[in-house]
C-alpha cells in the first residue's frame, strides 16, 4: 500500500536544549495501552540500530524523557507514546543495553509515561469533608506539572466524602486504592488523565468515533476471545486434578480482537465502531498496542476490545 511505504517517524531523547532527535535509522517499537492504568501501566518498547556513540551516551542519564511520534508521508507526525526511559525491574536506570547482531548494533529503550512523578511520595494533605472524588483526584494532580490535561467523567466520581480523604504515598498508590475503592478506571496518555467509572468509557459522542472495516483500515478478520469457556475449561482441569479451581483477581470479560493499519490517534478506553458483518457494532478498546518497524512489513494497532455496546 502507497501509505505503508510512505511511512516516518520522530524519536525525540532528552528535553530543551539537550534534545536529540532520530528519524532516519532503522527502529523497531511496540507500544501498549490500555484502559485501566491499575491493571497494567501505559508502557513502550524501542530499539535503534547502530545509533551513534555520542547519541548513546546521551540516553545514559536516570529517567531521560523519550516521545515516539509515527505518521506518514502525506499526513502529519502524531505523537504515539512519551515518557522516561526505565529499568521496569529496580525501578532504576539501568545502562542502555546494546549488543551487536551481525553489523548492527541495537540500543533498546523501555520506557514508562511519567515514571518518575507517578512512584515519588506525593505531599501528605486532607481533602475536606463534603468535596467529591473527583476534587481528590484534581488536588492530587496539581504538584504534577506533566499531567496537562484531564478528563474526568462517570458518576462514581461524583460520590460524596463526609469524613474527607487523606491523601498520602505516591499518585499511583492514591488512583489505585480510588479505583478499587470506588469502582474506577484510570489511565494516563501523554500527559492527559482520563477517568470514568469502571466498564464504562472515555467518548462520550459515538457518531463521531473511528470506523473501521474492509474497506478502511481493517487488516485481518476479527478474532472472538471467549473469557468465559478459558475459565471453565481452567476450573474442568483442576477438578479433574483434584486441585482447587483458580479464582483470577481481575477476571478478562470476553472480548474481540482485531488488526489495523497503525493509528497513533487511538485512545485506550474510547470506543470505536467496527463494520464487519454480524460483528458490527460499538466496542470499547480495553487495550491498544502499536507495533512497527521503519523499513519491515510492521506498522500495525491491534486492539482488543470489549463485547458490543448497544
Amino acid at each position: 500500500m502507497k501509505y505503508q511505504r510512505s511511512r516516518i517517524y520522530s524519536l525525540i531523547v532528552g528535553s530543551e536544549d539537550e534534545a536529540v532527535e532520530i528519524n532516519n535509522l532503522e527502529i523497531r517499537f511496540k507500544v501498549v495501552k490500555t484502559a485501566s492504568n491499575r491493571d497494567k501501566t501505559n508502557s513502550a518498547y524501542v530499539e535503534i540500530y547502530n545509533l551513534s556513540e555520542e547519541k548513546r551516551k546521551s540516553l545514559e542519564k536516570q529517567y531521560v524523557g523519550v516521545q515516539l511520534k509515527v505518521g506518514y508521508v502525506d499526513t502529519d507526525l502524531v505523537s504515539l507514546f512519551s515518557g522516561q526511559v526505565v529499568n521496569i525491574n529496580t525501578k532504576r536506570i539501568q545502562p542502555i543495553l546494546s549488543r551487536r547482531q551481525g553489523a548492527d548494533i541495537i540500543t533498546k529503550l523501555e520506557i514508562t509515561e511519567l515514571f518518575e512523578e507517578m512512584n515519588s511520595p506525593v505531599k501528605s494533605k486532607v481533602v475536606p469533608a463534603g468535596k467529591k472524588i473527583k476534587d481528590v483526584i484534581l488536588e492530587l494532580i496539581k504538584d504534577m506539572p506533566d499531567v496537562t490535561r484531564t478528563e474526568i467523567k462517570g458518576e462514581n466520581v461524583e460520590r460524596g466524602l463526609p469524613d474527607g480523604y487523606p491523601i498520602s504515598g505516591t499518585p499511583r498508590r492514591v488512583l489505585d486504592s480510588l479505583s478499587r475503592d470506588y469502582n474506577i478506571e484510570w489511565q494516563i496518555d501523554q500527559g492527559v488523565l482520563y477517568v470514568t467509572d469502571k466498564d464504562k468509557s472515555f467518548t462520550e459522542d459515538i457518531n463521531t468515533v473511528p470506523k473501521y472495516g474492509e474497506m478502511s483500515g481493517l487488516v485481518e478478520k476479527p478474532e472472538y476471545i471467549n473469557e468465559d469457556a478459558k475459565r471453565i475449561r481452567a476450573t474442568q482441569k483442576a477438578t479433574e486434578k483434584g486441585k482447587e479451581p483458580p479464582k483470577p483477581k481481575n477476571p478478562r470479560p470476553n472480548a474481540l480482537k482485531f488488526k489495523i493499519l497503525l493509528n497513533p490517534s487511538i485512545i485506550a478506553g474510547s470506543i470505536i465502531n467496527l463494520e464487519f458483518g454480524d460483528l458490527t457494532g460499538y466496542y470499547k478498546v480495553d487495550e491498544v498496542t502499536h507495533e512497527g518497524a521503519y523499513r519491515d512489513d510492521e506498522w500495525y494497532s491491534t486492539l482488543i476490545c470489549s463485547e458490543r455496546i448497544e
